[in-house]
């Protein structure tokens, strides 16, 4: 199966990938997870409250539905989907950069990929299609294909047009002081066919 059209490339980019990524895709069965990052500030007081004198700065705002309840952070989340074999990928955009991490379980059918895409503010403005198949041979693959604005790469600055609008909004983008052109990551990280276990084997 080829997504973007040149499968060549695909099956290539995707060799890469799981050279990258170990086990040849798939994700082996891994030990128990190491002691994880250093726990972060304490949680503010109940109720909401002003953080007394000389303690951390608050890292958010409480979620609205329990805004009293505990906060779960980055290993917390982890170590929650990683409990359930049905979880296959964790797609967010919380760094604005490209970025797709093997995130492997106790068994090989509890491990889940964290795919990461770039923000459709700053540059490089991409999107990502995510499409899943099953190989019919205990596997599934996810393909991860990025896709950008079809908007013209010369901007007609008297050009009103939604497409004339979108270029510069590109254009604008792209020549932020603060743009980071590292955000569109490395190769691995944009089109690739992610292989997993199928969980319902």
């Amino acid at each position: 199966m080829s997504v973007t059209g040149d499968g060549t490339y695909m099956r290539r980019h995707t060799r890469r990938v799981a050279a990258a990524r170990g086990s040849g895709g798939r994700r082996a069965p891994a030990g128990p997870p190491g002691p994880g990052p250093p726990p972060g500030p304490p949680p503010p007081p109940p109720g909401g409250g002003a953080a007394p004198a000389g303690a951390a700065p608050r890292p958010c705002i409480p979620a609205p539905p329990r805004p009293d309840g505990p906060r779960l952070l980055g290993p917390q989340v982890l170590d929650l989907l990683g409990r359930f074999p049905n979880v296959i990928a964790w797609v967010n955009g919380h760094s604005h950069r490209n970025t797709i991490t093997a995130r492997p379980g106790p068994t090989a059918d509890r491990g889940f990929w964290e795919i990461n895409t770039a923000s459709h503010v700053d540059a490089p403005q991409l999107a990502r299609v995510i499409e899943l198949a099953h190989n019919h041979d205990g596997t599934l693959s996810l393909f991860t294909t990025l896709i950008e604005s079809d908007a013209p790469a010369r901007v007609g600055y008297d050009d009103l047009t939604p497409a004339g609008l979108a270029s510069l909004y590109r254009e604008l983008a792209f020549n932020d002081l603060h743009a980071r052109p590292a955000a569109v990551g490395e190769a691995v990280d944009r089109n690739a066919e992610l292989l997993l276990v199928d969980p319902r084997r």
